[in-house]
């Protein structure tokens, strides 16, 4: 596991160099003095809002995963599962397609004796909640905003298709793992199958791994079917969670004085754009994120407003959260360091 950490903590050059490319495409085509004139011109007491939609976010998903560990291990904590939320998001952020989260996850959980089955399980679950929310939220925009999207969306629309099909394929592997059993082995079966053909011994190893785990996972899930409210609670808050990080650009909109559009149309905007790029193999979709919200968002950041509302809204959405969460999983790996020197 601690080869994981390190595996995510190498791909900060790559991040870094994402960071200098994306805002080389910005400053290129927009003038500095012109992203500055309105950033310095929002009104700070509508960012205010954005930046603790973004604590919500983080706390709603701890939240999520405290629930799904109590069920197995009562003594986690709610102060727990937010640890695990931060280290999770600092994780997701800086690697391909968000794969450094969940083990990043683990291993905390890991450390603080949640037995590797649990820690898993409840994964499995705030994950299929966030995929069931990501998909809904973005079909639901799709139909509703039709007319805004006819208008800015041209060819991004097949990489909206193309992130909803990754998240409904996710989805429904997700379900496959924690409520099919005889499907869910089907499956990995057929993936031992085609390991084995390359190598042999590979193939064993995977196969011995995989089916223990699944035995695991379906044990937890029998625990997780007699408490059927635990994955409506969890869907409940994970809506809570995605609409209050949707909500982002329609503060910094109302920041830089504009009014005439809706909170639902921006969050809606929002829900599409991030069910497009979500699935993307780039550290946090960088680039492609910013390059569709400039579509999306182009009609309604009028004035030459739309690259500084493009920076406010990511900076928030993103680089903030992402920023402390590196702190505060920086802290807690030298804590632990000390903690093992002194013992």
């Amino acid at each position: 596991m601690k080869e994981r950490i390190l595996k995510v903590g190498g791909n900060g050059g790559i991040f870094l160099l994402l960071c200098l490319l994306t805002y080389y495409m910005i400053i290129r085509e927009t003038q500095p003095s012109q992203i500055l004139s309105a950033i310095s011109g929002a009104d700070y007491r509508y960012l205010l809002p954005a930046v603790c939609a973004m604590g919500v976010f983080l706390f709603c998903e701890g939240l999520n995963l405290g629930r799904c560990l109590r069920l197995f291990q009562p003594q986690v904590r709610v102060c727990s599962g937010v640890k695990y939320a931060m280290t999770g998001f600092f994780g997701s952020s800086v690697t391909p397609s968000a794969s450094g989260g969940q083990p990043i996850q683990l291993y905390f959980m890991h450390k603080d004796r949640v037995k590797l089955s649990h820690g898993t399980l409840a994964l499995l679950v705030e994950l299929l909640s966030y995929q069931i929310v990501t998909i809904t939220l973005a079909v639901v925009g799709f139909f509703a905003v039709q007319k805004t999207l006819s208008a800015t969306m041209g060819n991004l629309r097949f990489l909206l298709f193309i992130g909803i099909g990754i998240n409904a394929v996710a989805m429904a592997a997700l379900l496959c793992a924690i409520f099919y059993r005889k499907l869910a082995e089907h499956m990995a079966g057929f993936l031992v199958n085609i390991v084995k053909r390359c190598s042999g011994k590979k193939g064993e190893k995977l196969e011995t791994m995989l089916f223990d785990a699944l035995q695991e996972y379906q044990q937890c899930a029998a625990s997780l079917k007699e408490n059927k409210t635990v994955l409506i609670k969890t869907i409940m808050i994970t809506t809570i969670q995605m609409l209050a990080m949707h909500s982002v650009p329609y503060w910094v909109y109302l920041s830089l004085g504009l009014s005439d559009c809706s909170a639902v149309t921006m969050i809606l905007l929002q829900a599409v754009l991030f069910a497009s790029v979500s699935a993307l193999p780039l550290p946090g979709a960088m680039g492609v994120s910013e390059g569709a919200f400039s579509i999306l968002f182009g009609t309604l950041f009028t004035s030459g407003l739309l690259p500084g509302a493009m920076v406010l809204s990511r900076s928030i959405s993103f680089y903030l959260p992402l920023a402390v969460s590196g702190f505060y999983t920086l802290m807690l790996v030298l804590t632990r360091q000390k903690s093992a020197l002194q013992a």
